[in-house]
């Protein structure tokens, strides 16, 4: 063990941990509002920017490390770029000052071996209580500083880039259908590009 670093569970680099839930479908109020509603399913994409349900209330804020408890997705993690809320299938690991970054790749690092916890005869599964008490090594509060200073602008950035390409998959997806059917010329797709 590095001088300084301390055994630990992944409770202890957490501001909390909690586990999502459903709102009641029969309440029309509770659903289609401006906050992500991410299913353990959506959990394989590394970085969450948007879920394909919404609720109108929220939960769990952007930063937050997300692992699916059920099912297929069992251990699978993911960072959420945005404030999104979560299915009682996830459990949200929300970091401590400076834990951001770390405890995101801790986590996925650690993918087999919370995956490996699960159990249950019908479909495998994890609960709170094992995610949270999974034993890692934690570092020193100097070393989580500097470590959060480097990887969490490289996770910046890698959050960036994922915006940008997912607008350029957007402005593509809508621009080169008219251009190919000549519903738009060249230099007005042009003009649409460099207003963005």
């Amino acid at each position: 063990m590095p001088r300084g670093w301390q055994g630990g569970n992944l409770e202890d680099c957490c501001m909390r941990v909690e586990s999502g839930g459903t709102p009641k479908r029969s309440v029309a109020e509770y659903w289609n509002g401006n906050i992500s509603w991410l299913t353990s399913g959506e959990v394989r994409n590394p970085i969450v920017f948007d879920t394909k349900e919404t609720i109108t209330e929220l939960r769990v804020k952007e930063g937050t490390t997300v692992v699916a408890m059920y099912g297929a997705t069992a251990g699978e993690v993911c960072l959420l770029a945005q404030p999104t809320t979560a299915n009682q299938a996830c459990c949200g690991l929300i970091p401590s000052k400076n834990f951001r970054a770390f405890l995101f790749f801790c986590v996925r690092r650690e993918r087999e071996n919370l995956a490996a916890k699960s159990s249950g005869s019908a479909q495998q599964n994890l609960n709170k209580g094992l995610v949270s008490g999974h034993q890692v090594l934690i570092p020193t509060d100097v070393i989580i500083a500097v470590y959060e200073s480097i990887v969490g602008e490289l996770v910046n950035s890698w959050i960036s880039n994922e915006k940008q390409a997912q607008t350029l998959a957007t402005l593509r997806d809508t621009l080169l259908p008219r251009l190919i059917s000549g519903q738009l010329r060249l230099p007005e797709a042009e003009a649409l590009l460099e207003s963005v």
